[in-house]
């Protein structure tokens, strides 16, 4: 017809074509064309009259999906399913603070024109189990396959940027997968915990896309293909495929005396100033700030961000964060203090304060409390040592002296 297709399925021996300003259903047999309405139930095409539509399908299901605004102006989400013999049921409503509408056309609706939906300070993504939104209001997902009416909500870790555009949710094995911002993220759909894949074990390996299975996830990346199996022990070398598993939540917050001693030091140091080669509560620069709270604990580190990957004391982690490890970022350094925050020295804050990990591209990881024996042993042989991917130049040591570059 000369009109722009936003999108394209085939499902259930049929092509379903969603254009600007309608949304059609093709037979490739008879080459017949007719609206969306005439091939959803009487019900669901009242319901999502005057909605812009969205579609998905696995096997004989399909899910057609329908933004809107209610009454009073907030956006929603209505969900409908069909099995193989075409039974329509209303699914749910979501909630769906990411989106904005425009006026003018609308990709496709049973009712014609209508204003159009896209994605504000957040996306939305649709996969025949799930339906997943993430906004600065946090993550939501309405599990489709069970027909469930409430949203599961959980809060986005502090100082994460929602996401601004589309996203590929991929669901399986009882959890919704997508790919923001060179990080993987997992939700479970069952629990409704969730947690972020950092690609910090492999330098590079940026993610691109995401596919699930029953047992975890194939990850495209700038690198290949890597592997995610959340169940399984992590491998010492590379962790989850090269990945350092983080969760949401509290499930990073200090557990053991050591910990919960170490949360007490660092809680004792927030707004100590800044000050270059210092490691007292006088005045502290990033390495500083680290090699004061740990000594005292008694672990003596060294004073020099690109030193600590070389520390005879503690061990590398590549599996999975825990409150207190040490993150070696080039020429800087932090402390991991869960659910995506750390405590370091902030040049914004002109001192020690609490900051997060999500615009980190890379990171070594230490560990130097709750050692098991195996980490202590070979701590004390010396073969924990990772050289960090720091530069050490006259010029650039004089820009840490003159604050420009924080060590």
């Amino acid at each position: 017809s000369g009109t722009e297709v936003r999108s394209l399925l085939y499902a259930r021996g049929r092509i379903w074509c969603v254009q600007p300003a309608r949304a059609l259903v093709v037979d490739p047999s008879s080459l017949q064309v007719t609206g969306f309405e005439g091939a959803l139930s009487a019900e669901a095409a009242a319901d999502l009259s005057g909605a812009s539509l969205f579609v998905a399908s696995r096997g004989d299901r399909l899910i057609v999906l329908g933004a809107r605004r209610d009454a009073s102006g907030a956006p929603w989400l209505l969900a409908w399913a069909a099995d193989g013999a075409g039974d329509w049921r209303r699914i749910g409503a979501l909630p769906a603070p990411a989106l904005r509408f425009e006026p003018g056309a609308s990709p496709g609706s049973p009712g014609g024109a209508v204003e159009q939906a896209m994605p504000r300070r957040g996306a939305f993504g649709l996969s025949p189990d799930a339906l997943v939104t993430v906004c600065a209001e946090g993550v939501a997902a309405l599990v489709l396959r069970r027909g469930e009416s409430e949203p599961r909500t959980r809060p986005l870790p502090a100082g994460m940027p929602p996401p601004s555009a589309g996203l590929a949710v991929s669901t399986a094995g009882g959890a919704a997968w997508w790919v923001l911002g060179g990080r993987v993220f997992r939700l479970d759909l069952e629990a409704g915990t969730a947690e972020v894949y950092l690609p910090w074990a492999e330098p590079g390996i940026r993610p691109v896309t995401v596919v699930a299975d029953g047992d975890g996830a194939w990850v495209g990346t700038a690198g290949g293909i890597r592997r995610i199996e959340p169940r399984a022990a992590p491998d010492a070398r590379m962790g989850y495929g090269g990945f350092v598993r983080a969760r949401f939540g509290d499930e990073a917050s200090p557990a053991s005396p050591a910990a919960r001693a170490l949360a007490q030091e660092i809680s004792a140091w927030m707004g100590v100033p800044y000050r270059w080669g210092g490691s007292t509560r006088e005045g502290a620069d990033c390495s500083g700030f680290v090699k004061g709270v740990f000594g005292a604990l008694g672990i003596e580190l060294p004073h020099g961000s690109r030193h600590l990957p070389d520390a005879r004391e503690g061990m590398a982690v590549t599996d999975e964060l825990r409150f207190g490890d040490v993150l070696v970022f080039p020429g800087h350094a932090a402390i991991y203090t869960g659910a995506g925050s750390t405590a370091e020295t902030v040049a914004g804050a002109g001192g020690v304060a609490t900051s997060h990990i999500w615009r980190r591209e890379f990171a070594i990881v230490r560990r130097f409390i709750d050692l098991p024996d195996r980490g202590r042993e070979l701590a004390a042989r010396g073969k924990t040592r990772r050289s960090a991917t720091t530069t050490d130049s006259p010029a650039r040591r004089q820009a840490e002296r003159r604050g420009t570059v924080r060590p």
